[in-house]
């Protein structure tokens, strides 16, 4: 990839400074349309736990239909297209949110029992 396509590619996908590791997360490899779920958390600046609740969701697909448990792979056109629709990242934040409310609910209820 020469310099200027290198450049374009980057203000296209909202890149226009970054350092190399940041270069590396934001560009994908020469050849690679499949996807891991480490990949796909790092391009779209999630956890792992956050990743997993938007799978449940339904709000992001998975290639294929993987086994329950095992590494997801992902498209990765889909991915970036993923990272430029606001709508769907506002949604995905909800899911998010709404899963940590859950999540730490659980634990209250959980620390009150073994207190009281």
């Amino acid at each position: 990839m020469s310099q200027n396509s290198l450049s374009n590619y980057l203000e296209r996908f909202g890149a226009k400074h970054c350092d190399g590791d940041t270069l590396a997360s934001v560009v994908p490899p020469a050849y690679s349309a499949i996807l891991d779920e480490n990949t796909v958390e790092k391009w779209l600046g999630l956890t792992n736990p956050e990743l997993k609740a938007l799978i449940k969701a339904r709000h992001i697909i998975p290639l294929g239909k993987p086994r329950p448990k095992t590494q997801k792979p992902f498209a990765a056109v889909y991915i970036l297209e993923l990272r430029k629709d606001r709508e769907w990242l506002s949604a995905a934040r909800d899911i998010i949110t709404n899963h940590w409310r859950k999540m730490n609910a659980g634990r209250k209820k959980k620390h009150a029992t073994q207190i009281g």
